[in-house]
């Protein structure tokens, strides 16, 4: 006979939980079926009002809107805590993970947590003891750029609801799933006011639970009572503007959210954040029939925010801690000379920073930015000269090291050869070292005939291993169509083997194929030179200097061609110039190097002389072809 669950005790616990959900959504959703997914997540969104569906431009948009998912740079992990009233606590922990090609990937928890409730068989009847309830939602979410003004993202969620009363365990479980968009028109093309006004705009949408949860509770494998999420459309709006007062550093956000949960009126909600030298903010906002405020503080990878809000029950604190890491990226913003000076000291500063604690390989790589967007910059040219040849110095002298060591090593323990390998190693890094010279001498005394003509195999060996390693490495470069690069694999084998045919014949081979690219190149340059295609012709010529960098005729033309080019580039605006060269470093510092490369091919059809464009070229080409692509 199946046992039933007494209703007087389901009542009891839907009436507390009732009175629960009354002092937590003041705002109207009080005993709505999964009413605790409407708290939020994110104290930075909760002090603008939990109006954020427009922005949701970091990790906690796995809630809001999984769209604004497509927005992250960078990893995220936030950890998000707002304890409550009546024993209460609601917790968020989210993760984001931006990929190049996918899209990016986010996965998060809520969970919230009651106590103390008391359990009575009747509603006037004497407590027999307390008990908790505990609601989970575990988030998977998806978002991705479909169109340049356009994401999508997907949320599912798994929903469980606990609660233990004596020797029963009232338990049930859900799926759904939310769909979001985002349009953030910043990419379209338009001049004006009005496509000025309409690019600091962005318009969000999320369907919450499209697929609703449908959670039964039962205990003991008893079901006692079901409930179906209801749809719930949220719409919001963001508008923000940067560099109000330029030397601030300072960037002013605006959202309005329209909430229409499944069978209940509107709701809105609006709010806004004020960023100081991009380090603090400040924000305000209004939701569920309260008042929020909230400040921020942003250190390189570290986010602390905090919003607390008035209440009836007393003062409501929210707190999130978030991390950011992975590949640095630099906000985008209407970049001018100015803007680029901040960059420049910005990167310069982290370089000495880096140089100071002896990182010079991280302080070459802040220099490079730097001097991307302060190309002539000749102080910070001659400075990563200086430390370039520093860490070359560094690095041969602590892999010297670790040779002479090595070769030490080896002799103490009787180990003559391999000893003998380290110091002719050394001899390579330093052809000067009076020691490496000594021991080798010393050790092939030592050796007996049998020990001789053994390393002598060992070296043909050894040889023979390399020369099958440059023969390798020249014919991938030959296929890349790099063929100075392997040419010189190639002569690195006839170092070795003087005599080695193929190697020759690959050196005889590859170079008459240079031979004839540098005529059709140089004819191409020509007669794009005599049609006065000024850009078309300099790349022309600048492939053969890259076949032959020493090629007189190609370096004629060049210098015919920037003459050619004068009289154009005159009449081209050098503001545009430069803003299209930062909007092109901008995206080539956030990995975006193919649409890098395209506006840095639109800058050489106006201004086809301009050498800080050629460089920054080859750096995106370059990149580009190590991920693979052509």
């Amino acid at each position: 006979m199946e046992k039933r669950v007494p209703k007087i005790a389901v009542l009891t616990f839907l009436f507390s939980f009732l009175i629960f959900s009354a002092k937590l959504w003041a705002a109207g959703d009080a005993g709505a079926p999964g009413s605790f997914l409407n708290f939020g997540t994110g104290a930075r969104s909760q002090a603008m009002g939990s109006a954020f569906t427009g922005l949701c431009d970091d990790v906690s948009a796995i809630y809001w809107n999984p769209a604004g998912l497509s927005q992250l740079a960078r990893n995220q992990l936030t950890f998000f805590n707002a304890p409550l009233w009546e024993d209460t606590h609601y917790l968020f922990t989210g993760y984001g993970h931006p990929t190049k090609k996918l899209g990016t990937f986010g996965i998060g928890l809520i969970n919230l947590i009651s106590s103390e409730f008391e359990y009575r068989k009747t509603i006037s009847a004497h407590s027999e003891g307390t008990f908790h309830i505990n609601q989970m939602a575990f988030l998977f979410a998806y978002g991705r750029k479909f169109f340049p003004v356009l994401s999508a993202g997907l949320g599912f969620k798994i929903v469980q609801k606990g609660m233990p009363i004596e020797d029963k365990d009232y338990f049930g479980g859900g799926f759904g799933m939310d769909l979001g968009l985002l349009y953030h028109p910043q990419d379209i093309k338009g001049e004006g006011f009005f496509w000025k006004q309409l690019k600091r705009l962005s318009f969000g949408v999320n369907l919450q639970n499209l697929v609703p949860p449908k959670v039964q509770m039962e205990a003991n494998g008893t079901f006692c009572s079901k409930e179906t999420y209801g749809l719930n459309l949220k719409f919001g709006t963001s508008y923000c503007v940067r560099n109000l007062v330029p030397r601030l550093r300072d960037k002013l956000t605006v959202n309005i959210d329209l909430d229409k949960p499944y069978l209940r009126g509107l709701k809105v909600a609006f709010g806004g954040e004020y960023w100081f030298k991009n380090t603090i903010a400040f924000r305000l906002g209004y939701g569920k029939g309260d008042i929020n405020f909230g400040l921020g503080f942003l250190y390189r990878w570290l986010q602390a925010d905090y919003a607390f809000t008035p209440h009836d029950l007393g003062l409501s604190h929210k707190f999130s801690i978030t991390l950011k890491f992975g590949r640095q990226v630099i906000e985008l913003e209407e970049f001018t000379r100015y803007r680029a000076k901040l960059q420049t000291e910005e990167y310069y500063k982290l370089g000495v920073e880096h140089y100071r604690a002896g990182k010079l390989g991280d302080a070459l790589a802040e220099w490079d930015k730097a001097l991307i967007w302060s190309p002539d910059d000749l102080e910070i040219q001659k400075k990563v000269e200086e430390v370039s040849k520093e860490m070359e110095i560094t690095v041969t002298r602590k892999l010297m090291e670790k040779r002479i060591g090595q070769a030490y090593s080896f002799y103490e323990e009787g180990k003559l050869i391999d000893s003998l390998d380290e110091w002719r190693e050394v001899l390579k890094l330093d052809p000067t070292s009076i020691r490496a010279k000594e021991y080798i001498e010393r050790i092939e005394g030592k050796l007996s005939r049998i020990e001789r003509e053994k390393y002598l195999e060992r070296v043909k060996e050894k040889k023979k291993g390399e020369i099958v390693r440059f023969l390798g490495k020249g014919d991938r470069l030959y296929e890349e169509g790099k063929y100075v690069q392997a040419i010189r694999e190639w002569e690195k084998i006839l170092k070795i083997n003087p005599k080695h045919t193929l190697a020759k014949e690959n050196i005889d081979q590859t170079r008459g194929k240079i031979e004839r690219l540098i005529e059709i190149h140089l004819s191409r340059g020509k007669e794009f030179y005599d049609k006065k295609d000024s850009a078309s012709a300099i790349k022309e010529f600048k492939v053969v200097l890259n076949f032959a960098p020493e090629n007189k005729e190609a370096k004629e033309y060049i210098e015919k061609t920037k003459e050619q080019a004068a009289e154009v580039v005159k009449k081209v605006s050098r503001a545009e110039i430069d803003a299209l060269y930062y909007e092109a470093a901008d995206l080539y510092l956030k990995g975006k190097y193919e649409e890098s490369i395209n506006i840095l091919n639109k800058i050489l059809e106006l201004d086809p002389v301009n050498e800080n464009v050629y460089k920054l070229l080859e750096k995106a080409k370059s990149v580009l072809e190590l991920m693979g692509k052509k």
